[in-house]
């Protein structure tokens, strides 16, 4: 699976999106506010950025972006942003530690009444500490929190895999 391996800012964002899923025209931030693609109505996106701790405000502003697109409320959609950014941070700290970057992998569908989003690695597991730190080890319970349903799925890498009931 192609990685663009390059710092991924703004209008560069299409080139981290898999073949086939950036939208057609230039789509290279021409007053998009640096947000990078959005495609109206589009039931789903893909993005694929290196696991590197420069990305995930390109993956924030690209999810928002799309989020908004969709009709998703702002408040919900600043739910999922946060869940997946942890999600993120995640991979990028734990996933790869002592390993070669990757590839952080973030996925979004809407379907009828939610949004399935998934975070995916190609990293190790580890295992959360027993006892959560003053400003450390909380990340699960966020994303549990904020979501309607969440798994974790390890094995060859992670897959955080979420879900957002919407409302209204």
């Amino acid at each position: 699976m192609p990685v663009h391996d390059g710092d991924v800012r703004g209008g560069d964002v299409r080139d981290a999106l898999l073949p086939g899923s950036a939208p057609p025209g230039d789509g290279h931030g021409d007053g998009d506010g640096g947000r990078g693609p959005v495609v109206p109505g589009s039931g789903s996106l893909l993005l694929v950025v290196p696991a590197r701790d420069e990305q995930p405000g390109v993956v924030r502003r690209t999810l928002l972006a799309w989020l908004a697109a969709q009709g998703v409320a702002p408040a919900l959609g600043e739910d999922i942003v946060l869940a997946v950014d942890e999600g993120m941070a995640n991979s990028i700290e734990h996933g790869y530690r002592d390993l070669p970057p990757g590839a952080v992998r973030v996925s979004a569908e809407l379907l009828p009444g939610s949004v399935r989003v998934e975070v995916r690695d190609d990293g190790r597991w580890h295992e959360p500490g027993a006892v959560a730190g003053a400003h450390r080890g909380r990340g699960l319970g966020m994303m549990r929190a904020l979501s309607s349903a969440m798994s974790v799925g390890t094995g060859a890498g992670t897959t955080v895999s979420l879900a957002f009931t919407l409302r209204g």
